[in-house]
């Protein structure tokens, strides 16, 4: 039994963003006093009165011509609508019923769906919503998504219209993965192959996705959730306030994920944003792997996989692990090999070795490659433990934890990576000295 979907749709700008924020308890939806901002359906679960079910948040249907992605938009709304079990219309009610707002009531009505009104942004008792029963969708319920004030009233009317039922056990992904790159990279349609369904909008135009997209698919019986994300561009083209939050969403987006696809243009290859990309993501131990996208547009003949391949590993000489398949998001060519290695990766993320296991490891690599003594002292481990997954780390107890150089350390990860069957991921290491029963962390 899957949770009960409230999609919440309107006009623009008449505060569906925000109300979607304050149902769910958090900033998932961007909020700007301007239309379009929301394009994608964005999908959070919320919970009222022990009663769990789905939200979603919408673009806004009729008003101004949003140039390229106006039918697209239409469409997502229209998916969102088919597939709730209630509609949230949202109105404003300072400026009353306008042409656009009966354009969405007809289209509601139209799907018979259970539909709840909501007049919006009452700030004040003086403030009349009767207006709102011009659009025969029944009384409009006040509030002040802005302020919360009736939003309580708004939940309690949505729990007393959802199907009843058992509330569902929600499995736990297998693997959450963040689809990252510059605009226009082809990061929508690889979340739209992947999920089966044109969940995310796409366009030529850069910019499209502003929200990062949650959605579910299953791969080989495993919930996989996707996260597409708004386009990174380089700092110096971020000139706009909502675009620099979208950058920060993309990286809140990373926080999220066990595995980053970042995506490239394969004819492009990789620019110096993507390798500073590249490395946020490793520097927050998440796993990466490198998508070379639209290989079927590459005009080079003579190009290979394999040289493409090398000329990125010049480039990121730091992250050598990281896998780099090529692809073709819009064909589908090669999108099983990625997801092959995405799954060996996962498999990598959540893998321990035993501690008596890893102090053999740790203890032969080091007699039989010891590193240089610093100030007379020479490094003697006597053990080592895996104290997390996701991304692995172990800590090493040892006699001078200072007395290895920066240089070794990655050389020793290195050869953990390759004795402990992890060759694709970062690995964290933690050094703690251990002096009798006195242990402090270096």
């Amino acid at each position: 039994m899957a949770l009960p979907l409230v999609s919440i749709v309107g006009r623009p700008n008449v505060g569906k963003s925000t109300l979607f924020n304050r149902l769910i308890s958090e900033q998932a939806a961007l909020v700007e006093d301007l239309p379009g901002v929301t394009r994608d359906r964005l999908v959070r679960e919320a919970s009222w009165l022990e009663r769990p079910f789905l939200v979603a948040d919408t673009g806004g249907l009729a008003g101004e011509d949003l140039g390229p992605w106006t039918g697209a938009v239409r469409q997502q709304v229209e998916t969102a609508i088919a597939e709730s079990a209630l509609v949230v219309m949202v109105i404003d009610a300072r400026t009353g019923v306008l042409a656009e707002d009966i354009e969405v009531a007809e289209l509601v009505r139209r799907t018979a769906k259970r539909v709840l009104l909501v007049a919006n942004k009452v700030d004040a008792r003086t403030v009349d919503v009767s207006d709102g029963y011009r659009l025969g969708l029944g009384e409009p319920l006040p509030l002040s998504a802005a302020h919360g004030l009736g939003v309580g009233d708004l939940l309690d009317a949505i729990v007393d219209r959802l199907p009843t039922g058992e509330a569902p056990e929600v499995e736990a992904p297998s693997l959450r993965l963040a689809i990252l790159g510059r605009p226009n990279t082809g990061k929508s349609t690889l979340l739209n192959r992947l999920v089966g369904e044109a969940r995310s909008v796409v366009s030529t135009a850069p910019g499209t996705t502003v929200d990062p997209v949650d959605a579910e698919f299953s791969y080989h019986g495993q919930t996989w959730v996707v996260v597409d994300t708004a386009g990174i561009r380089r700092r110096s083209r971020i000139s706009a306030h909502l675009e620099g939050r979208m950058v920060t969403r993309s990286l809140e987006a990373v926080e999220r994920a066990d595995l980053a696809v970042l995506v490239l243009e394969a004819e492009a290859g990789l620019t110096e944003q993507d390798a500073r990309l590249a490395h946020r993501v490793i520097e927050r131990g998440r796993g990466l792997l490198l998508a070379l996208n639209k290989w079927d547009l590459v005009s080079d003949p003579k190009l290979t996989i394999r040289e493409a391949t090398d000329r990125i590993r010049e480039e990121l000489p730091d992250i050598p692990f990281a896998p780099v398949e090529a692809i073709s998001a819009e064909t589908g060519w090669h999108l099983s090999r990625l997801l092959r290695k995405a799954d060996l990766m996962r498999q990598q993320l959540v893998h321990r070795v035993p501690t008596p296991e890893l102090t053999r490891i740790v203890q032969r690599l080091l007699a039989a490659d010891p590193p240089p003594a610093i100030g007379g002292k020479r490094l003697k481990v006597f053990y080592a433990t895996q104290v997390s997954i996701r991304p692995p780390t172990f800590t090493f107890f040892a006699n001078h934890p200072q007395a290895v150089s920066a240089a070794y350390l990655r050389h020793l990860e290195r050869r953990l990576r390759e004795e402990c069957g992890m060759p694709d991921i970062p690995l964290r290491m933690v050094l703690r000295r251990r002096t009798g029963g006195h242990r402090d962390e270096v």
